[in-house]
């Protein structure tokens, strides 16, 4: 791997290859120049690589990615993830969960919209219609309700947010009643908009909250309310909240000392502050009061951070030692309007503590700098201990009909929900392909197309991030007892799938292509042998170690890169070399396991616009295709093994020009890999359907 260290070392040797010869020749003139000529030389080169090392080094990984992808077919990007396990699932219905989700905000647009001209009142029930489900099904949801309720007299949101109008939150009350029916049981009142139309602004909050029943913390009346600790109980748990601000806008930091205004709100100001000291014994004895109650947890709800950062900053990262050092077991920080990263930390006695600085705002009529993307967090804790032991986040793209209301839409109901599938545009896919993308890759690191559909994107502390089963494919009521694949796997108790990256998943983040099976057979013994770019040769070489599984039945899918590729090294370059390949595997197989059976799936096809197809001419690929696949067909009719082949099936009518987008959604990922979701589900129906008892087959 290329560093800045390696960069610097070429180029002192560039250096000296170039100065040395140069040196030389003008020391014929001036002897004493040498020296100086290659040091200076050297020197400059040097300073010249270094700043520009980072230019250096991507532009070496991007040459090299793509050297690798030209011959192997595959980028180092490629990442696939585990499917969750009966245990990891076992624990994730049995664990406590607390959900998380980040300034639930109106801006001016955002009222108006809400406003019924008949009830002559603003509703907010739709904004939430995507997600209510999600809330109530948490046994605690805490949100950010980031304005004040005032009353219609002061006016609503005067602003857009950069508009050329000064900003000034007022939320109808509408609004709180419409969040509390979504199911969200706690919100934090600390932040720096409470007070935006005055002090007496975020007291009526206080009220118009406790009048309809929805739980707060953050901001108090008086001082003995503001340092009693917040405990709350479920699942006869008692968990203790604190909750804190960065600032109030208009206020210095004063404010939070002054002492008339000291005992509303508690702050965690910037480092550079001259009060910081005094605001971390503050926060100290929060804990310390907060202890002395023996809640079972302590989550923290800090709104802090500076605006539209992809990242916590300094003073986030500072406040969030402090708080692990005096004892939160969660902290969940919002503010940034961005989307930030989730982690996971260890405290001095051991305990994981999780860490989410920012989910970005609810839903925001501002879309800039990312403001349409955001996500629900969902923390799994141990019944027992409340340790949070995985999390989930379930991207949100903020959606507006050209008539309607914002509403905040989970990525995953774009494409599940035909309703909204069928309202959305294709602009709208690409953009939510975009959300999901951002949301995944800033917040667990790790970019994943919507394609792959999950509700929610599983981590765990220990093992990272796992997929969820594929939807199954839809059988027909007698397609149990006339497909022949099916009635191959409900024969057999064990399962082995082996191939290549069709069947890996190597461009999905790995579901193969057989995945929408797993669900119609749980009690199967399913294990899977494959790699990308990888041909019958590799296959065989591996024949010893694939014998090792000592499955009932293998369902063997390779041979297109050995069409494909064409390099002797690595491919069986005639139909007879592919079929001896398989043909050994096979004796080995059965050297161990004499009952095993075998299925053997045609090599997969792939588009014409194929880039690592290293034979030019659609009619030549065809004529390849055609030898391996009839040699393959020949020998299982010879030998006794069931043959299928889904190619005519999924390119003559599941490929068509009309059906290989979903909305806007290629279907196949480039020029053969299928999607996560409906990509594997159409090679797997295919696959399904496309050989039948009453097709004479030998089974």
């Amino acid at each position: 791997m290329i560093t800045k260290k390696r960069v610097l070392l070429l180029a002192c040797a560039l250096g000296l290859s170039v100065t040395l010869p140069l040196a030389m020749v003008v020391a014929d003139v001036i002897p004493w120049i040498t020296i100086p000529v290659v040091c200076c030389c050297m020197a400059a080169l040097a300073v010249l690589c270094l700043r520009y090392s980072n230019v250096i080094i991507g532009t070496y990984r991007i040459l090299s990615a793509a050297v690798r992808n030209r011959i192997y077919g595959y980028r180092s990007s490629d990442r696939m993830y585990p499917i969750i396990s009966v245990e990891q699932q076992q624990q994730l219905d049995d664990a406590i969960q607390i959900s998380f989700t980040g300034d639930l905000i109106l801006l001016r647009e955002m009222v108006e919209r809400a406003y019924n001209p008949d009830s002559e009142e603003y509703e907010f029930d739709a904004m939430f219609s995507h997600v209510s489900d999600i809330w109530q099904s948490c046994d605690l949801s805490i949100g950010v309700f980031e304005g004040p309720m005032c009353g219609a007299e002061y006016g609503y949101s005067t602003s857009n947010f950069d508009d050329g109008v000064p900003l000034a939150l007022n939320f109808p009350d509408s609004f709180a009643c419409a969040v509390k029916k979504a199911g969200i049981n706690l919100v934090s009142l600390a932040n720096n908009h409470i007070f935006d139309m005055g002090i007496e602004s975020g007291l009526r909050t206080i009220r118009v909250l406790d009048e309809i029943g929805l739980d707060h913390v953050g901001l108090s009346t008086d001082e003995p309310a503001c340092f009693r600790p917040k405990i709350i109980e479920i699942c006869g748990k008692r968990i203790g909240v604190l909750a804190y601000t960065y600032g109030q806008n208009g206020k210095t930091d004063r404010f939070f000392f002054d002492e008339s205004t000291r005992n509303y709100l508690r702050p965690v100001l910037a480092a550079g502050s001259k009060y910081f000291k005094r605001n971390v014994e503050l926060v100290r004895r929060d804990f310390e009061r907060l202890k002395a109650e023996k809640p079972d947890m302590i989550i923290v709800l800090p709104h802090m951070g500076g605006q539209f950062l992809s990242k916590p900053d300094k003073t986030q990262r500072k406040w969030c030692d402090i708080f692990v050092e005096f004892g939160a077991d969660m902290v969940f920080a919002d503010h940034a309007h961005h989307v930030q990263p989730v982690e996971w930390r260890v405290n001095k006695s051991g305990k994981r503590v999780l860490v989410v600085h920012c989910p970005g705002n609810f839903i925001n009529s501002f879309v800039g700098y990312d403001g349409d993307a955001s996500m629900i967090v969902k923390a799994y804790l141990r019944r027992d201990t409340l340790e949070p032991f995985a999390v989930s986040v379930t991207p949100l793209y903020a959606h507006c009909p050209q008539n309607g209301m914002w509403t905040g839409l989970p990525a995953y109901k774009a494409l599940t929900d035909k309703a909204i599938y069928n309202s959305l545009s294709r602009a709208d896919f690409r953009r939510i392909n975009h959300v999901n993308r951002l949301v995944t890759g800033i917040a667990l690191g790790t970019p994943l197309d919507v394609d792959a559909a999950q509700k929610e994107y599983i981590s765990f502390c220990d093992s990272g991030l796992v997929r969820q089963i594929p939807p199954p494919i839809e059988i027909a009521d007698n397609q149990h007892i006339t497909s022949c694949l099916l009635m191959e796997i409900g024969e057999a108790e064990s399962i082995s799938f082996l191939g290549d990256s069709v069947t890996e998943g190597t461009k999905n983040g790995g579901a193969g292509w057989y995945e929408p099976l797993l669900a119609l057979f749980p009690e199967k013994q399913i294990k899977r042998f494959a790699k990308g770019s990888r041909t019958s040769v590799w296959l065989l070489d591996n024949a010893a170690e694939i014998a090792e599984l000592k499955s009932d039945l293998y369902v063997v899918a390779i041979g297109c890169n050995d069409i494909r590729y064409r390099n002797p090294a690595v491919c069986a370059m005639t139909a007879e070399a592919y079929i001896g390949n398989l043909s050994r595997l096979v004796d080995e197989i059965k050297r161990k396991n004499k009952h095993a059976r075998f299925v053997f799936i045609a090599p997969w096809r792939s588009l014409n616009f194929d880039a690592n197809f290293n034979v030019s001419g659609h009619e030549d690929r065809m004529a390849l295709y055609r030898d391996y696949t009839e040699a393959l067909e020949l020998y299982c009719d010879s030998n006794g093994h069931l043959f299928i082949d889904p190619n005519p099936l999924i390119f003559d009518n599941m490929l068509t020009p009309y059906t290989r987008t979903v909305g806007g959604n290629e279907i196949l990922k480039d020029f053969i890999h299928p999607n996560a979701s409906d990509g594997i589900a159409a090679y797997c129906n295919a696959a399904v359907m496309c050989k039948q008892i009453n097709d004479n087959a030998t089974i």
